[in-house]
């Protein structure tokens, strides 16, 4: 697992995320390379969020565990408009419906606050809906 720095303010923890998403996907950094703050935190949440979803379809129950553990930390480290921008591009489009892939089974992997922002979101069905609440 790579280490989040432990740094005061949500500025800082915005550097922090995007020092850790950089190591976690290397690959990452030259997408990353000439775009703006806001750009830079939008494709990190969105290589975060394949890398979730590919955790749930593949049932990779510990790299989803410190997915799961760093979106708790975004939700609860972020500045408003980060925390939204992370809402609307990686909690909305997590699937958790059973389908062509099993994947309710990684509901129990939620964190509270995760668990709570995925039930206000759209990508929440009812029926997983009540499963949560």
């Amino acid at each position: 697992m790579v280490a989040v720095r432990r740094l005061t303010g949500s500025m800082s923890f915005r550097t922090s995320f995007l020092e850790w998403a950089t190591q976690r996907f290397p690959e990452l950094q030259q997408e990353l390379t000439g775009e703006s703050r806001q750009m830079r935190t939008q494709l990190a949440f969105l290589r975060m969020r394949r890398e979730t979803q590919a955790a749930i379809d593949g049932h990779c129950t510990k790299e989803l565990q410190e997915l799961f553990q760093m979106a708790d930390r975004v939700i609860a480290n972020s500045f408003p408009k980060m925390k939204s921008l992370f809402h609307v591009v990686y909690v909305e489009h997590l699937r958790f419906e059973d389908g062509a892939h099993d994947r309710s089974w990684a509901l129990e992997l939620l964190t509270p606050r995760l668990k709570s922002e995925f039930v206000c979101s759209l990508g929440c069905c009812p029926q997983l809906r009540n499963r949560l609440q």
